[in-house]
């Protein structure tokens, strides 16, 4: 704000001296004119005519002098338009090379979570573990398979989802989606000894991508497993609060420092010495794309708390439209 009253200020000050310029150069000049006419008229016609051709001949000059002030402004100003309209172009293409780069990234750093479930399955058929049921840990594997397939179809269709969200928006029950989540979050490495546990989510249904939500919170619970060195309680935790869908990730790890929960959010900024800092884009990308948010706090164990909200209202709406659009069809028929 003080640097905007200066700026008015500084402009002010020139313009009034520009002006004080010319009216004592306008003064010198009539002044002048007045002196040398009436040293050479001999009548009052002649000193009429005489100041007429002066004052015609100053008015020419401050027109010439005029003209050219205002041909120069009007040059500098759209030779300045066309330099920020030349930067807004740069600054357009390097947004869209970054927005490029976090996707893959982020896509990237999706897949290798879904792969270590992958490889921790196949280790337990290659070792024949007891007390693996091989039928559903295959079924688990193929669950991340489809997952990592359809991050690659939003990949491959990136411009698409960009800007039309809401052609990958399904509805779901988020007591299915938990569990799904829960039998394949076991089979990653990082996890195998945490004690994780699951509740909550019964009869709640929200409006999201399912792939998108499953990647976030698993984003979040192999976070809080970095958190306790893979060994620590993480608890996951769904319930409805004032019309939302509340979801809670708890680990019992050292916390996240206050002066610090403002910035884990940013790209590539990471608390792990091999981290990419992009798992925490990919929770605030979900959350913005469901209309929700995400925030970090204290947990009960005084570790990290991440929660997220989801809107039930979009949930609803869309389950409306859902019905609407059946309802269509069977009409239509």
């Amino acid at each position: 704000m003080s640097k905007d009253k200066s700026k008015v200020s500084r402009l002010i000050v020139s313009a009034a001296c520009l002006s004080a310029g010319f009216f004592f150069m306008a003064y010198f000049a009539v002044s002048l004119s007045t002196f040398w006419a009436a040293q050479h008229a001999t009548t009052v016609q002649e000193f009429h005519d005489l100041e007429l051709r002066n004052g015609i001949i100053f008015s020419g000059i401050c027109s010439i002098g005029l003209f050219g002030i205002i041909y120069s402004t009007l040059r500098w100003l759209d030779q300045k338009k066309q330099e920020a309209s030349d930067l807004d172009k740069r600054i357009q293409c390097a947004e869209g090379r970054l927005a490029t780069t976090m996707v893959v990234h982020t896509v990237v750093h999706d897949t290798n979570n879904l792969l270590g479930v992958i490889r921790s399955g196949l280790c337990m058929l290659k070792d024949q573990e007891v007390g693996v049921d091989p039928a559903s840990l295959c079924n688990r594997m193929g669950t991340a398979v489809d997952r990592v397939e359809d991050m690659h179809r939003q990949l491959m269709r990136r411009e698409r989802e960009l800007h039309d969200r809401e052609a990958t928006l399904d509805v779901f029950a988020l007591e299915d989606a938990l569990k799904e989540l829960q039998s394949y979050a076991r089979l990653h490495p990082r996890l195998k000894d945490c004690d994780l546990t699951f509740s909550g989510g019964d009869n709640l249904r929200l409006r999201a991508n399912r792939t998108e939500f499953a990647q976030a919170i698993l984003n979040l619970i192999l976070n809080a497993a970095d958190a306790t060195n893979n060994e620590g309680r993480i608890k996951v935790e769904a319930c409805e609060e004032g019309g939302q869908i509340r979801l809670e990730v708890d680990d019992d790890g050292p916390g996240i420092p206050e002066e610090n929960r403002d910035r884990i959010f940013n790209a590539f900024v990471s608390g792990k010495e091999h981290g990419m800092g992009l798992g925490l884009i990919s929770v605030q990308g979900f959350c913005e794309r469901a209309k929700g948010r995400v925030e970090v706090g204290v947990s009960r164990w005084n570790g990290a708390r991440f929660v997220v909200f989801v809107p039930m209202a979009a949930a609803e709406k869309a389950s409306k439209e859902v019905r609407d659009d059946q309802f269509a069809a069977l009409s239509a028929t």
